[in-house]
């Protein structure tokens, strides 16, 4: 029996991870574990915007970044902006600031850089997942609406059950 290659759609989602704590890469692997184990996700971490463009360089066919926006060397508002300018409109990925800046021209300053999500930290486990879902859902819808404009980009505050504290 010869099965036909998995389709783009049917493949797991390729994340890159953005943030200068160093615990969280391994809290999202330990939160996660099921979905990895799964092949469900791909985790790709960078502990700055220049490097999540370097790690970007090496994983073009990366689907989803979660980035954190205040981090040294360069914030994540910088890094998306690069990304937008830089990145073919085929490949652009769904990008989601998750950040502890909740004021209205932090999420106004989020989008505007290009970012789809802007979710405010601490975010709960229920909403990651539903923005995880989002993504992948939009996947292609993303790549073609990279500048903010997709229908589907907003912002969320977490509520306070199911915190994945970060």
């Amino acid at each position: 029996i010869i099965y036909p290659p998995k389709s783009r759609e049917n493949m797991r989602l390729k994340i890159l991870v953005v943030d200068d704590e160093p615990q969280f890469e391994r809290l999202m692997r330990q939160r996660f574990r099921k979905r990895l184990r799964n092949e469900e996700f791909e985790f790709i971490f960078a502990e700055n915007g220049q490097h999540a463009l370097q790690q970007l360089e090496k994983h073009p066919d990366i689907d989803l970044i979660l980035s954190d926006i205040n981090m040294p060397v360069m914030d994540g508002l910088e890094a998306t902006r690069r990304i937008r300018s830089d990145v073919s409109i085929d490949d652009q990925p769904y990008i989601v600031a998750m950040t502890a800046s909740a004021m209205e021209e932090d999420r106004r300053a989020c989008l505007a850089s290009g970012m789809n999500l802007h979710l405010c930290k601490p975010i709960t486990l229920l909403v990651l997942l539903k923005a995880l879902k989002q993504a992948s859902a939009n996947r292609t819808s993303a790549r073609a609406h990279p500048k903010g404009t997709h229908p589907g980009t907003h912002s969320q505050t977490s509520s306070s059950a199911s915190r994945l504290e970060i």
